[in-house]
């Protein structure tokens, strides 16, 4: 975890380690953070975090209005593309019918 400004972030680490106990594994994270450039650093703004981590809190997304597409039933789940270029999914409402449009918020933060 890392602040920035009043900000908190955080970055998870997807890598195994060998050790049992936390101690036992401070030399692989240290490695970790050498190889991955997480060790820290200065950002634009002058606070310490990762680089390339953002500087400043991400700003809201417009919401996005998508047409329910023939053959989805309330209750499933719809694909959808971003204006971004990301892929989302939609839990189609149990009011919603084929053809009508519903207003989707996107998330402020995509992941993979």
């Amino acid at each position: 975890m890392y602040r920035v400004g009043t900000d908190w972030y955080m970055h998870a680490i997807g890598e195994g380690a060998h050790g049992k106990q936390a101690s036992e594994n401070v030399d692989e994270l240290q490695d970790f953070l050498r190889r991955t450039g997480l060790a820290g650093g200065r950002v634009a703004d002058g606070n310490s975090g990762p680089p390339g981590m953002p500087t400043r809190p991400p700003q809201k997304k417009p919401d996005l209005v998508v047409s329910v597409p023939a053959g989805v039933k309330p209750g499933q789940k719809m694909q959808m593309q971003t204006p971004d270029g990301y892929t989302m999914q939609v839990a189609v409402p149990a009011s919603a019918r084929p053809g009508q449009q519903l207003q989707v918020a996107q998330p402020v933060v995509y992941t993979q």
